[in-house]
């Protein structure tokens, strides 16, 4: 059924990325470039606007200039990375190139090059054809994507929960039942160097009410501290720290990182990883320093278990609270004698601890 157009939005004016946050990038990620968006591949992350949507329909054309590049546009998404990941809770829609037929593709890798649409790390879909894997991934229905070094035209409607994918001029894909239903739309950076242009969004005068259970998380205004390749976002004489495919390792001697910028009243949202055989691991003086303090303020100790957990961190005054993983470990407690401002630290003595999705934002 035909639904009224509310208005159309380039998206992208063409010459500066105003209008898009960078939600886990280096500032060399995302560059703009004779009217595109060109993005290096990395690190691993996202490009994201800087409001959300609901529904609309979106036009956009994008290539690679090298065969066999990966990356992606995402819909309806949180506006940062989810726990332990690069990625943001959404929906893909694919981008990429490879090789052979289509059939064989799906025969081979339980996926295509040619616009597979899939839900990501917490959000749900019901395909619109069953996956032959199970999985809730809807796979085209014949291949559409020019090679590399041929410019592609993506066509995306979403509308209450469902979503469809023209690939070059036809529909191919989609599925239905989305959660979240209104979000973020992103552009993803996954190895490859890819460009992306001729940005189209058509927002649609539907627009129903929406429980909110069905809106991806609004922006808090986090803004990253880390930027998945370097020290850069970090004071100098930072010891053995190091930086690189999107984490850090702590310095195994004890020396703390800290954030270039200070912070007065402030969130951190910071993504930590213990040591595989963690039960073995000295926590003593481990944790997150705030405002410059000489010790931790909040221990790592508080965490427990393999993989990746989410410490976020409110210090208002002089009052404190910390969650790891929703869960409460501090509630207002009142910290004395700390300085009015300073820096955010880390630090843990022993075997490394990895960090990643390093957020703050002045309270």
């Amino acid at each position: 059924t035909p639904i009224a157009a509310q208005g159309t939005d380039p998206l992208f004016n063409g010459k500066d990325l105003d209008g898009w946050i960078n939600v886990n990038c280096a500032e060399s990620t995302w560059i703009v470039r004779d009217g595109m968006i060109v993005c290096t591949g990395q690190p691993t992350g996202l490009l994201r606007t800087d409001r959300q949507f609901q529904n609309f329909v979106l036009e956009v054309e994008w290539r690679f200039t090298k065969p066999g590049g990966n990356a992606g546009i995402f819909v309806w998404a949180d506006p940062i990375a989810t726990t332990g990941q690069p990625f943001t809770r959404s929906v893909e829609v694919q981008v990429m190139d490879g090789e052979g037929d289509l059939q064989t593709q799906i025969e081979r890798n339980g996926y295509t090059t040619h616009g597979d649409v899939f839900p990501i790390w917490g959000a749900t879909m019901v395909p619109d054809r069953p996956h032959p894997r199970g999985s809730q991934r809807c796979l085209p229905t014949e291949a559409r994507s020019n090679p590399a070094g041929q410019w592609n035209k993506y066509k995306i409607i979403c509308i209450d929960g469902t979503l469809r994918l023209s690939v070059n001029g036809k529909f191919v894909s989609g599925g239905a039942e989305i959660n979240p239903r209104k979000g973020y739309i992103c552009l993803e950076a996954e190895g490859a160097e890819v460009m992306f242009r001729n940005f189209e969004l058509t927002q649609l005068e539907h627009q129903p009410a929406l429980d909110p259970s069905e809106i991806a998380d609004v922006d808090r205004g986090l803004r990253p501290l880390f930027d998945g390749l370097s020290l850069d976002g970090f004071r100098t004489g930072t010891g053995a720290w190091s930086a690189g495919r999107g984490s850090l390792r702590s310095d195994p001697s004890g020396v703390a990182l800290w954030s270039r910028d200070t912070y007065t009243d402030v969130e951190f949202v910071v993504d930590v990883r213990l040591p595989q055989r963690n039960a073995a691991v000295d926590l003593t003086d481990s944790g997150v320093l705030l405002r410059g303090s000489d010790s931790p303020l909040v221990p790592f100790s508080a965490i427990s278990g393999r993989g990746w957990h989410r410490m976020i961190i409110t210090l208002r005054g002089g009052q404190l609270s910390a969650t790891v993983d929703g869960e409460t470990i501090i509630e207002n407690t009142t910290v004395e004698g700390l300085p009015a401002s300073g820096p955010i630290g880390l630090r843990h003595r022993g075997a490394p601890i990895q960090f990643m999705n390093l957020y703050a934002r002045t309270l």
